[in-house]
């Protein structure tokens, strides 16, 4: 997963970290499943990761807001650093107070339309302004996650002669790719879920 993350490498992360969600994470035990569950994931997977050659942060005030997680090299010979986005959306839609479980089809447009706002606000607030002045490379990963299923994008950006960041490349997953069957789409988690706003 390290390897992953610091090649900027969007469908191993989507593959590697949807295989641990199907495999370990109890939806029942969150039935609130929302945006905080999971940054909290990502962010104990990032500090296990990282935190001996980076200063992993969570919720830092960045550029125009605050950035989910970052992680910036403490090394000035370390050039790269690290921004994550974490989005979620809702499995359910409710509807004259009832609960139903959206098609799958509903999800993939849903998990599609989260991972473009997500590059598009990495891109608007601008949180790569925190990263060191001896970084010259960005990877800005964007993270949505419904239920069990995760995807992912990343934008590589490096910074020019003028001290400028310029995009460099960019990787997104397939979003229909993580959702290999309908596994993850049960009745598990029957408590209460509200719509993430």
């Amino acid at each position: 997963m390290y390897d992953t993350i610091i090649g900027g490498n969007a469908e191993g992360f989507q593959r590697q970290f949807t295989a641990f969600l199907q495999e370990y994470l109890a939806l029942y035990c969150t039935p609130h499943h929302k945006k905080k569950v999971y940054q909290a994931l990502c962010y104990m997977l990032i500090f296990a990761l990282f935190s001996k050659e980076y200063d992993v942060r969570m919720e830092q005030d960045a550029g125009h807001g605050r950035s989910d997680i970052t992680a910036h090299p403490f090394s000035p010979q370390r050039l790269l650093a690290l921004v994550f986005e974490i989005k979620s959306v809702a499995r359910h839609l409710k509807r004259s107070g009832k609960r139903s479980l959206k098609t799958a089809k509903h999800i993939e447009k849903d998990l599609e339309d989260a991972k473009t706002e997500g590059l598009a606000q990495l891109a608007d607030r601008r949180y790569r302004e925190r990263v060191p002045r001896h970084a010259t490379k960005v990877h800005e990963f964007v993270f949505v996650f419904c239920g069990k299923f995760c995807v992912a994008a990343v934008r590589t950006l490096e910074r020019n002669v003028t001290e400028d960041w310029e995009q460099a490349a960019v990787d997104s997953t397939v979003v229909s790719e993580c959702m290999v069957d309908d596994a993850g789409l049960g009745e598990e988690d029957i408590g209460d879920e509200d719509e993430e706003a």
